[in-house]
């Protein structure tokens, strides 16, 4: 009975080592490339909404944002900055945090308030 529960807890503590190192994972994840690759312009392209966000290697970009359905344009400056997989922009005083799910050279997704958004580069003609 003795050896049993003795196996029994070293497995137990090694599935939890296991888990730690799993769930560390994220943790150490290599987000250095990401300021280079969101350096251009990203468009989102939907039946309600078309926006493209130009973002500069100097932390500053602007925006244009067209809502169809109301037929509403807005055109913005902001500034931001990455923190791992965060990308804080600040635009008129008031910042937003967004988590960056995917990054390539084509393809931008992510986390903004509950809701994903993908957006496509646009490629310069």
């Amino acid at each position: 009975m003795k050896k049993w529960f003795k196996k029994l807890l070293l497995i137990g503590i090694g599935l939890v080592t296991i888990a730690s190192f799993s769930a560390c994972e994220d943790d150490d994840a290599d987000y250095s490339q990401y300021k280079s690759l969101l350096i251009g312009s990203w468009k989102v392209d939907s039946e309600d909404v078309y926006s493209v966000a130009t973002f500069k290697q100097d932390g500053t970009g602007t925006s244009y944002y067209h809502d169809y359905e109301y037929d509403e344009v807005e055109e913005s400056e902001f500034t931001w900055y990455l923190s791992d997989n965060k990308l804080h922009i600040k635009t008129d005083g008031q910042e937003s945090i967004s988590t960056i799910k995917k990054l390539t050279q084509t393809e931008l997704i992510m986390t903004i308030h509950g809701e994903t958004v993908t957006a496509h580069r646009v490629i310069p003609e």
